[in-house]
């Protein structure tokens, strides 16, 4: 979907949450402080991409990991 393209680009923070209400038929959009994040491991399923059925885990998203670790929440 278009907003899953979007938060894989970066172009909307992983730090937001997005829900799809079907019921009530909305779209929403939750950024407040202390959001709890989950970790999210994306498979690609697309049958055209290269890496179709593979974690797509780079060197890149372990030193983002990495950064988080040293960064001081004692404040």
């Amino acid at each position: 979907s278009v907003v899953q393209e979007l938060r894989r680009n970066g172009t909307l923070s992983y730090e937001m949450s997005l829900i799809r209400d079907i019921r009530d038929r909305e779209f929403k959009i939750f950024t407040d402080a202390g959001r709890v994040m989950r970790p999210l491991f994306v498979v690609e399923k697309e049958f055209k991409k290269p890496n179709r059925g593979n974690l797509v885990l780079n060197k890149t998203h372990i030193q983002r990991l990495s950064a988080d670790k040293d960064i001081d929440t004692s404040r």
